[in-house]
């Protein structure tokens, strides 16, 4: 799931729950409605699966030594750690396997080649249909929030750094403009804006616009239907993406 908000006006993580869970329920009425054929394909699911672990990435924590580091410099890096766990869900302590000796970031959705075999089939639902919901939103919502709308943050280098820093100070990035510490080098900030700017520039194939028939329409009805709640949380639903346009 996405990150929980921290606060009354934490809107971006608010906006995150609500496509999250419209889209869940979307993927969820789908798989319960087509059951049947999916556990007849049940094989491909498991095949799928033992693909998105053997090729996904190990289990990357850091590669600093935190006993080389002084005092200031740990609480850093373990406040930075926490963050960053908290934002993209990562749960250092959950059970993971290892694939050719390597522990892997991500979990199979089942080990059984037949959802008949399993011991907990409802489980293994439940994973399908977070997979797919998880698939749905990196690709649309928040490829759009965080490529589409990049420029209106890392535009502002002074501000945010380009999102090339994590301030060592107590404040973070958040630091008067006038604070040339938290600012990119000339080069790397140059590059940043400009690359800022072309990745901003790709939109096409909106959901609720439906260009290529590609997108179910129950599934445009669902956001449309909470198009005011995330009007009020400053997303416009029908300028969210359809696909990963690079």
């Amino acid at each position: 799931k996405p990150m929980a908000p921290i606060n009354a006006r934490h809107n971006s993580a608010k906006a995150d729950s609500l496509f999250w869970s419209t889209t869940y329920d979307y993927v969820s009425k789908y798989i319960d409605e087509h059951r049947e054929e999916i556990e007849k394909y049940w094989y491909e699911i498991f095949r799928f699966s033992e693909d998105l672990v053997d090729h996904s990435v190990p289990v990357f924590l850091s590669d600093l030594d935190l006993n080389t580091l002084d005092e200031r410099e740990r609480a850093v890096a373990l406040e930075r750690f926490e963050y960053y766990a908290g934002q993209y869900g990562f749960d250092p302590n959950l059970k993971r396997e290892k694939r050719k000796g390597e522990l892997k970031a991500v979990s199979p959705i089942t080990h059984h080649e037949q959802l008949s075999d399993s011991d907990d089939p409802q489980q293994d639902l439940s994973n399908l249909k977070q997979a797919c919901a998880y698939m749905i939103m990196i690709a649309t919502y928040m490829h759009t929030w965080i490529n589409e709308h990049q420029y209106d943050e890392l535009g502002e280098v002074l501000y945010s750094c380009g999102g090339l820093r994590f301030g060592d100070k107590e404040r973070g990035i958040l630091a008067p403009e006038s604070d040339l510490s938290i600012s990119p080098p000339i080069l790397k900030a140059s590059q940043g804006l400009w690359l800022a700017n072309i990745l901003s520039r790709t939109e096409y194939g909106f959901i609720t616009e439906n260009p290529e028939n590609d997108v179910n329409p129950e599934y445009i009805d669902m956001l449309l239907a909470k198009e005011k709640e995330f009007k009020q949380l400053g997303v416009d639903i029908t300028q969210i993406e359809s696909r990963t346009n690079i």
